[in-house]
């Protein structure tokens, strides 16, 4: 499945939007073998790898992460305080 993955990013996602030969393969192979036949659940791998975070998205993470960060620097100095 990673193989298809990054052959389904680098030919669709980030190329000219078509997939070749041994790609489709690969996406039958997964679709029958991984999936069982299920569309659905193909169709949510797709999904997946076609999405692309909105620049406030990807912000809020940022924002996420720093306050996380700053957390977690506190609570190291605090610790260092206690010794």
């Amino acid at each position: 499945m990673d193989k298809f993955k990054e052959m389904y990013l680098a030919e669709v996602v980030n190329g000219d939007g078509s997939m070749s030969s041994e790609l489709i393969a690969l996406f039958d192979e997964i679709l029958a073998n991984e999936f069982g036949g299920n569309h659905d659940r193909m169709d949510t791998l797709i999904a997946d790898l076609n999405y692309h975070p909105s620049e406030l998205e990807l912000a809020r993470q940022e924002v996420s992460e720093t306050k996380q960060l700053v957390f977690d620097l506190m609570e190291y100095v605090s610790s260092l305080e206690v010794h």
